[in-house]
């Protein structure tokens, strides 16, 4: 007979029936009948993951609550027999270990907390981040730490959501301060080469001090720009 178990590391002696199987406190498991159990669900840490391998048999094991992501990650590579269930927080929200794609709401992570939990979600391919509030520096430091996920984003300017893969933007009605704006935003857009800042009659109305701001802060791009001598 097949035998499911919970390991939970709580002081009371506490037996409780869920679904198909029963969850048990701190159980101790006699050896011959270690054979038997082919899933087992518990809060592990570091320390604790290794009581696993007395189980010959497993098939499953649930570490919902664990977050030594370190360990399980090993633990599974080592027993590619056995399938490992976890979370992993992130945004206000748990992923599970399965997960293969991220949609996440601007301002509720930080880069450092999206790396963090890619590195315990391998399975993850595709990271989406509408109207993203990380800069440059931070998208690129994620693509470089995880390779095989492929970010896509929006960016907010002047009211307009730009895709990430914008070849040219037309900032021809925009005021000094908008323009000047943009000089901050453009850098989140890899594939730019172009930005318009004619105006009506195809002339700019963009002061030239806007215009130096802007081809300062990215030199690489071509802009159109054109203006009355007299």
């Amino acid at each position: 007979m097949k035998k499911r178990i919970g390991i939970i590391a709580v002081s009371l002696a506490l037996v409780l029936a869920a679904g198909a199987g029963i969850y048990y406190t701190r159980v101790v498991v006699p050896e011959r009948e270690r054979a038997a159990v082919t899933e087992i669900a518990s809060v592990m840490d570091a320390g604790s993951l290794a009581e696993l391998d007395q189980y010959p048999n497993l098939q499953t094991v649930d570490l919902t609550g664990s977050t030594c992501y370190t360990e399980i990650l090993s633990y599974a590579a080592a027993h590619p027999q056995v399938t490992v269930k976890y979370t992993v927080p992130l945004a206000g929200d748990e992923y599970s270990s399965d997960t293969t794609s991220l949609t996440l709401k601007a301002g509720s992570f930080t880069a450092e907390e999206l790396n963090t939990a890619l590195q315990a979600l391998p399975a993850v391919k595709s990271v989406d981040m509408p109207k993203t509030d990380l800069t440059m520096e931070e998208l690129s430091a994620l693509q470089e730490q995880n390779p095989g996920v492929v970010f896509h984003y929006t960016v907010l300017l002047n009211e307009r959501e730009l895709q990430d893969d914008t070849t040219r933007l037309d900032l021809s009605g925009c005021t000094d301060a908008q323009a000047r704006k943009a000089a901050d935003v453009l850098s989140l857009l890899p594939q730019l080469k172009t930005v318009d800042l004619t105006g009506s009659n195809e002339v700019s109305k963009l002061s030239f001090s806007t215009y130096k701001a802007l081809y300062d802060t990215n030199p690489d791009l071509v802009y159109l720009y054109s203006f009355e001598l007299y």
